[in-house]
């Protein structure tokens, strides 16, 4: 028994995860310069992702390439600044890029709360857990473009979005598209060895619009999830932490 016992303690990981860490991928929700500086910034993305599962969950295709973003970013204020630049994304085997967009965001920044307007920060910086929120639309929906509002309270964080997905003209033939979202914690117990915090993540997805020319009907739906997750520091030489978080989606 002891030595089935060191056998599973070698072949366990550490740190175990029903959920991939996404952190890697988060851009910036903070403010660091001072009024009149000028930056210039360069993200790369490389993307190499296969999907043929043959599987109903997925569609069966291979993203490989990568995305570019070179921006500058203004500091009209301490607290306020305004970045301009280009978004593209190149498939290889294509002969041009996929997707060049405008990229433009407005930071302003008050206490702990920051709001961002234009390209706002989408995708896994949201926080969803993935049930809500696939994780690949990084590679085929990279871009969120709308409102967003970051609270950092001592006894609550959440994300307050907007993202204006599909615009609609004068006698369009479909419906404008709209995704309003919210994902934040309650935190209940926040001590030094130990957190207590209750987790509640909201999409609502809208079609419709009043100048359309569609006979399509107006939708509106909705996905949420609400839980609690709780931490607890231990004094081990195997284990640093010790983690559970649970969702009722």
């Amino acid at each position: 028994m002891k030595n089935i016992l060191h056998t599973l303690l070698l072949i366990i990981p550490l740190s175990i995860f029903a959920q991939l860490d996404n952190s890697p991928f988060y851009a910036a929700d903070s403010l660091n310069g001072e009024k009149n500086d000028l930056y210039f910034n360069l993200s790369l993305l490389p993307f190499n992702k296969n999907n043929e599962y043959y599987s109903k969950f997925t569609n069966g295709q291979t993203y490989l390439g990568y995305q570019l973003n070179p921006y500058l970013e203004y500091y009209l204020t301490d607290n306020i600044s305004i970045t301009g630049g280009v978004f593209a994304t190149k498939d290889f085997g294509g002969e041009k890029f996929s997707q060049t967009q405008p990229f433009f965001q407005v930071k302003m920044k008050r206490k702990n709360d920051l709001f961002i307007f234009g390209n706002i920060n989408g995708n896994v910086n949201h926080k969803y857990i993935e049930p809500l929120y696939d994780f690949n639309s990084m590679l085929y929906r990279p871009q969120e473009m709308g409102m967003q509002y970051l609270v950092k309270r001592k006894y609550a964080n959440f994300d307050l979005w907007l993202d204006w997905s599909k615009n609609i003209y004068v006698g369009d033939p479909f419906l404008e598209e709209i995704n309003l979202g919210f994902s934040g914690e309650i935190i209940l117990s926040k001590k030094e060895n130990s957190n207590f915090t209750i987790p509640a993540q909201f999409i609502f997805y809208h079609e419709g619009g009043q100048i359309d020319a569609s006979d399509d009907e107006m939708k509106l739906f909705t996905n949420g999830s609400i839980g609690f997750k709780y931490t607890k520091k231990v004094k081990s030489k195997f284990i640093d932490e010790f983690s559970t978080e649970n969702h009722l989606v």
